[in-house]
């Protein structure tokens, strides 16, 4: 009873922090919930312009995300056939060489006769020799009966093989023609998006009202990031099965408190800087909370640090935004993604894949927004990354 009794209080500490967590992830669904709600409720004609473009973003990247999941299929699909061709070729060349090995000992044994064993037997020689005679025909008896075995063996696993390539085969031309309606199905979600875009763009007739729904989609955003129940201390360490599953990561990514590793992160993503933390933004009367950086679409978007996500939604003008929570008071914010991967309440690591590369939000050109905030005002993202870049 007592043994029970002290596992009992031992365990407490751990459900409550479950329970704890699972308020904290229930209330950060609620703040995406009540985000959404707000953009479709809008029945403005920008808000309706606005709710199109989301529609049509989310239909994008739904068809991006499978687009995706069927390349990775493919892509392991074809390494397995490969393997198993491979194996396939191997195990032929054994059974060529064992039914060489097999017809060899039937020649030595026919060599001998119609009957070795009572050749043998009838020779006259000394009983040493007959011995060893005797011997050495039980030694290429057994030795051909497990040739045999062998090769039967050797057949069943090569019909195993030859049925899993066919199966391999079969399943890489069912994929074959479902990314075809994927490949439609992109396409048709592209031109809707177009149209949503050219639909937005009408409705703000001035520069002065493209300004003021700037100013409008910035303080969303940042209601969105000061409702965020973020972390009060450092993420805890991945539990081991995670770290197991976990992708393999850039060296160029360093581990750790987030503090600490200031000017050492990897950035995330290669590409070009096309507007800088505080510097004028187009529009006029803003500057730029972040980085703009150019990129190929669909190049991968990574963490920059170990953390925690906390947010995944579409928002007005930044698109698919993805915000991760560094611990102490820092967060990372990536935006315009084509996918985001994660969802929030997962863990990541620094360097690990959150998404792509997009034009979300109604953007012309592919390019990440990439933000640093530390307790919640956003500070220079090039002062926190490593400076050597090309």
């Amino acid at each position: 009873m007592a043994l029970a009794g002290i596992a009992a209080l031992l365990y407490l500490p751990f459900n409550a922090q479950a329970e704890k967590n699972e308020a904290r992830l229930a209330r950060i669904e609620s703040r995406i919930a009540t985000l959404e709600r707000q953009i479709d409720k809008d029945r403005s004609i920008h808000g309706r312009a606005v709710a199109a473009l989301k529609r049509a973003e989310q239909a994008l990247a739904d068809a991006a995300r499978k687009t995706n999941a069927l390349q990775d299929d493919l892509a392991a699909g074809a390494q397995r056939l490969a393997a198993t061709q491979t194996a396939i070729h191997e195990q032929e060349i054994q059974l060529r060489r064992n039914r060489a090995n097999l017809s060899a000992q039937l020649r030595a044994r026919q060599a001998m006769g119609d009957d070795p064993w009572l050749k043998v037997f009838l020779s006259p020689t000394d009983p040493a020799r007959t011995g060893r005679w005797l011997t050495y025909l039980q030694y290429l008896q057994q030795s051909q009966i497990d040739q045999i075995d062998v090769a039967r063996d050797q057949l069943t696993e090569l019909a195993r093989l030859r049925a899993a390539a066919r199966e391999e085969q079969e399943t890489t031309a069912r994929l074959l023609t479902e990314q075809v309606a994927v490949t439609e199905s992109l396409r048709q979600a592209r031109a809707e998006r177009e149209r949503a875009v050219k639909r937005l763009a009408g409705t703000l007739a001035s520069r002065g009202e493209a300004i003021e729904q700037l100013q409008s989609d910035r303080a969303r955003l940042e209601k969105v990031v000061a409702d965020l129940p973020t972390g009060k201390a450092a993420p805890q360490a991945l539990h081991s099965k995670e770290v197991l599953a976990a992708p393999t990561v850039s060296t160029a990514f360093p581990r750790g408190s987030f503090r600490p590793l200031k000017g050492r992160l990897g950035w995330p993503v290669q590409g070009v800087i096309k507007a800088r933390f505080g510097t004028e933004r187009q529009e006029g009367r803003m500057q730029w909370q972040g980085l703009l950086i150019g990129a190929p679409e669909g190049a991968q978007v990574h963490a920059v640090a170990d953390g925690e996500v906390l947010f995944t939604a579409w928002m007005p003008h930044y698109g698919l935004v993805g915000i991760v929570d560094h611990g102490g008071g820092f967060l990372s914010l990536y935006g315009h993604n084509q996918i985001l991967f994660r969802r929030p309440g997962e863990r990541v690591r620094a360097g690990e894949v959150l998404g792509r590369v997009g034009t979300s939000g109604g953007r012309a050109t592919p390019a990440l927004y990439f933000e640093i905030r530390q307790g919640g005002n956003p500070v220079n993202p090039e002062r926190w990354l490593v400076a050597n870049r090309k």
